[in-house]
């Protein structure tokens, strides 16, 4: 049963990025080179697959920079105009090596302990949220992973990239939580920790080898803002 300090606290929340901080990014691109690589040794689809690939990630980075909303119809359009191919072949090729492909390996890269963090923060009333730059709601599902509210950058509501705090904003309006009390969970510091910090967050960083970031959940308590200790212990 709820005490009556717990049910009278102002809502708390933890929002997560998706790529790289519930599970490791870089294992997975390791995965999917090796079976872009053998696929390319019998289709040339496959081999302008990669080109495209390395293009559209060297652009994705950079788009907004480039462009200042449009960004779900932006981000295969600079890329196509680049080298040369229509939006639809550059998207074809990113929906299935981004999107479609790595589905079937994402669980066993998922980070360790995040299932059992998650249920903790449920079972004491933390609001759970995503916040990715590429639409999470397929991962989240492979996975294996439940969230209150699921926010992307190219999101119509949203239409910005990271370090810009808009989808920060829209993912604590649906949770209905203020700034104060929510902490934002990335492994990019050039772009996730700007960005929560933008949006008013306490920042809290994962890595799998990097000194003072988290490798595994539940993170140590005193790593944690005050508010969120204190919803733990309720």
């Amino acid at each position: 049963m709820m005490n009556e300090g717990h049910r009278s606290a102002a809502p708390t929340a933890v929002i997560f990025d998706v790529d790289g901080t519930l599970y490791w990014q870089k294992e997975l691109r390791r995965r999917m080179l090796f079976e872009l690589l053998f696929s390319a040794l019998r289709s040339s689809q496959t081999r302008l697959d990669l080109r495209i690939l390395k293009r559209f990630r060297e652009d994705r980075e950079r788009l907004g920079e480039r462009v200042q909303s449009g960004f779900q119809e932006a981000q295969y359009r600079l890329t196509a105009e680049a080298m040369g191919l229509t939006a639809a072949r550059v998207e074809e090729a990113v929906r299935l090596w981004i999107y479609e492909k790595p589905l079937r390996h994402l669980r066993r890269h998922r980070v360790p302990g995040i299932e059992v963090w998650l249920d903790e923060l449920r079972s004491k009333g933390v609001r759970l949220g995503v916040y990715s730059e590429y639409p999470a709601a397929d991962k989240l599902a492979a996975l294996d992973l439940q969230f209150d509210a699921v926010v992307a950058s190219t999101d119509p509501d949203v239409d910005a990239f990271k370090p810009n705090p808009k989808g920060i904003h829209v993912a604590l309006d649906r949770l209905g939580v203020q700034p104060e009390r929510a902490l934002f969970v990335g492994d990019r510091k050039d772009r996730d920790q700007p960005c929560a910090e933008a949006a008013g967050l306490e920042f809290l960083w994962v890595s799998p080898s990097e000194a003072g970031a988290v490798s595994s959940f539940p993170p140590a308590r005193h790593l944690l803002p005050e508010f969120l200790q204190k919803a733990l212990n309720a």
